[in-house]
């Protein structure tokens, strides 16, 4: 069975709570979130515990849709529920060994922040596994069990998002949920695309590529109103913005403006990586060539590519890849029908093109 409302199989719900936990605990090793808080480090922007308290320099700590929803779930059993878990944890060695030994959790006093924010990590990437499914089944023909295996393909492959030169930022995974969650409502005309707007726009300042996906998209209604939607959504979004940084007054800005070193690690990695770039590259350019393929939405917003790319020219790390997954739920698709033409396996057709 195959559409967009394609029930999902029991034993598809089943795989996506698996695998969602098991790329977190993978993330979670990986990232070792707290490391550089427990040397006492002030740049440990991705410390799971700093962004909960609000510790962490601007402009991570006014990212708050991850850290509010910690909070609260930090907050919802009663003291004693977090003593129990924590001896439980601290008195099992194999716990402990996951715990203190791979994810670096020294502080007993933080396993309420610590433990609900792995648990939204795990509830955004199961999530995004829903979404992702749903955004296949929305823009192509696949059946209903193979949209659930390729979701899973792209779950997995955001951990290459990711290398051992950069902090690892606990938000991310709720940034992409929500991010993606805001595509499937657009290429769906979703009423929904509102609230999930304005969560987009409380986990991350980035969620006016959404808006201007808004606009890209939405064709239903007369240009007036359309204009004047968008301006209600751009002036919540502006609210948003400005509350969250009253939250923190005090929050130390971080200066970011990179583009000389941007410029000397394009040219460094085009002779030290031109192995690598060859393959890049072709693919990119075929990937381009069959751009007349591709599902008509997410033809029209892969205009919002360039929204982060230069942006992050200028303001950030230009190979960072976690940087981009605002539009994972847009590329990721694109770069699956990719490989479906390469290999042949005739698994993902367009609907609308």
């Amino acid at each position: 069975m195959s559409g967009d409302t394609a029930p999902l199989p029991r034993w598809g719900a089943a795989l996506f709570v698996i695998a969602g936990l098991l790329i977190t605990l993978v993330w979670t090793n990986q990232a070792r979130t707290e490391a550089f808080r427990n040397r006492g480090f002030s740049y440990a922007y991705s410390s799971i515990v700093g962004l909960a308290r609000g510790e962490t320099r601007a402009p991570f700590v006014y990212r708050r849709l991850f850290p509010d929803v910690t909070n609260l779930l930090a907050a919802a059993p009663p003291t004693a529920f977090w003593d129990g878990v924590s001896a439980r944890i601290m008195g099992t060695p194999w716990m402990r060994r996951i715990t203190v030994d791979h994810f670096q959790w020294l502080d007993v006093r933080d396993y309420p922040i610590l433990i609900s924010g792995t648990l939204v990590l795990w509830l955004s990437m199961t999530g995004f596994l829903v979404v992702a499914r749903r955004i296949l089944l929305h823009a192509y023909q696949v059946g209903s069990g193979a949209g659930v295996w390729l979701s899973v393909i792209l779950g997995v492959a955001v951990l290459g998002a990711y290398g051992p030169r950069y902090q690892w930022y606990p938000y991310d995974f709720v940034t992409l949920f929500v991010f993606s969650a805001g595509v499937l409502a657009l290429i769906s005309r979703s009423a929904w695309f509102v609230p999930i707007f304005l969560l987009a726009a409380h986990a991350k300042e980035t969620a006016i590529v959404l808006l201007l996906g808004y606009l890209l998209l939405e064709n239903r209604a007369r240009l007036s109103r359309k204009l004047i939607v968008a301006a209600l959504l751009g002036a919540a979004y502006v609210a948003v913005q400005v509350l969250n940084r009253q939250r923190f007054p005090e929050a130390i800005p971080q200066e970011f403006w990179w583009p000389v070193r941007n410029l000397e690690w394009l040219a460094w990695e085009l002779v030290l990586g031109s192995w690598t770039w060859v393959f890049v590259v072709a693919a990119a350019v075929q990937m381009v060539a069959m751009r007349s393929r591709w599902p008509a939405d997410l033809r029209r917003l892969m205009w919002l590519l360039p929204v982060l790319v230069v942006p992050a020219f200028f303001k950030g790390w230009i190979e960072e890849r976690r940087q981009y997954l605002e539009l994972y739920g847009v590329v990721g698709p694109l770069v699956l029908q990719w490989l479906d033409s390469v290999t042949g396996s005739g698994l993902l057709h367009p609907k609308r093109v």
